[in-house]
């Protein structure tokens, strides 16, 4: 009785998605990176330079500062340099990191929450639950000093 039990519980997990695989792991992303993964999301992103790419088109090429920069938490948008006229590297917001989920306050822009994920060599980033939708999939490009 105790295996048939067993059995009916897995079962009935299965078939309402408990054991599902996220999108960006249907999407072969793998890995999850937390604050205890091996890499660790911050050792994924803090301090480099991220290319990514929204299913929609548009492209965010952002560095998460890093604290040996002095900027620690800041997100800066990649530019041509911190004084080009068209183009320059600038603040765009903040980033942190809690457990499973990096979070992006854009100011008035508003708050954003992503799971992060690996296939080894680039990231997919998720909205914030089990089931939600690839935001962006991208690169990470060596680091770049960020500015005051």
């Amino acid at each position: 009785m105790k295996r048939v039990f067993t059995a009916a519980l897995v079962c009935t997990a299965y078939a309402s998605g408990a054991f599902a695989l996220s999108p960006c792991e249907t999407n072969g992303y793998t890995t999850q990176l937390t604050s205890s993964s091996s890499p660790t999301l911050a050792v994924a992103i803090t301090g480099k330079q991220i290319n990514a790419n929204s299913l929609g088109g548009e492209n965010w090429k952002e560095i998460h500062c890093d604290s040996t920069t002095g900027h620690a938490g800041q997100l800066q948008k990649v530019g041509v340099s911190p004084t080009d006229p068209v183009d320059p590297q600038t603040q765009v917001g903040n980033w942190s990191i809690s457990d499973d989920t990096v979070n992006y306050n854009y100011g008035t822009g508003g708050n954003y929450y992503w799971r992060v994920y690996t296939n080894g060599t680039n990231l997919c980033w998720q909205e914030d639950s089990d089931t939600g939708g690839i935001i962006a999939t991208g690169t990470v490009g060596a680091a770049i000093d960020c500015v005051p």
